[in-house]
């Protein structure tokens, strides 16, 4: 079993296959029915639903750690987390699973009160534990530092949507080109540019195009839907780590 690990938000691409939560149907222990099959309206445990999660949790809550709804919660956060081994490591491990597994998540409910003049806010920080964040850390060290190093926190969905953005950028500046007489580059001309602007660095379309599944689908929408890459963000952010 490996010693060093993080556990994050799982990302469909990066953390290979997800679980489904089918609501409204229970499991042999009566607990919200979780497991591999995407059929029947079934909701992708990633990072995006951990993000919505936390923001229905954050306007509905607090819940007492007593209270069924809480442990349902607990539950559903648990399995759209991942467990990231080293570099090297078989991410296929079966010992991954078991991690997850004996995996406890804990949710607390921040404070805004008033003195009546003043707010009072309590803001909670999770500090991780030894050999996680100083790892990757450690493994930054080795890296040159030089220009074009891929950050930390990226990831695979990230690049694909900076890549459509800076495609869509640059049919626009194509668009716009003109000589020093103000005559716009032949349409033949910003086709041909466009399309090997759009094969290098992809689409959106394309890439909502080429989805399969519900997972696939959902990610796809992350590209063009705010409200589904705010739910990401959150629960990117949440998660506390990078991989």
């Amino acid at each position: 079993m490996p010693d060093k690990y993080i556990i994050v938000g799982r990302q469909l691409q990066q953390h290979g296959d997800v679980k489904y939560l089918h609501p409204n149907q229970q499991d042999a222990d009566g607990n919200e029915l979780i497991n591999l099959d995407d059929s029947d309206g079934a909701i992708p445990l990633t990072a995006e639903f951990i993000g919505k999660e936390i923001i229905d949790l954050s306007e509905n809550g607090p819940i007492n750690k007593a209270d069924p709804r809480y442990a349902a919660a607990v539950r559903r956060i648990k399995y759209a987390l991942a467990v990231v081994p080293p570099p090297g490591h078989n991410p296929a491990d079966p010992k991954l699973e078991r991690i997850l597994e004996n995996t406890q998540v804990n949710l607390e409910w921040e404070t805004r009160t008033s003195d009546g003049q003043d707010d009072i806010n309590v803001r909670t920080f999770v500090v991780p534990v030894p050999d996680t964040l100083a790892e990757k850390r450690r493994e930054l060290t080795k890296i040159v530092k030089e220009p074009g190093f891929e950050p930390p926190l990226t990831y695979f969905l990230d690049v694909l949507m900076m890549k459509a953005y800076l495609a869509g950028e640059i049919n626009g500046i194509i668009e716009n080109l003109a000589d020093d007489s103000g005559t716009p580059l032949p349409e033949e001309w910003q086709d041909l540019l466009k399309d090997k602007i759009n094969d290098v660095l992809g689409s959106y379309e394309e890439m909502a195009e080429e989805a399969e599944g519900v997972a696939q689908e959902l990610d796809a929408n992350v590209l063009t839907d705010p409200v589904s890459a705010f739910h990401r963000a959150v629960g990117i952010y949440i998660t506390n780590m990078c991989d």
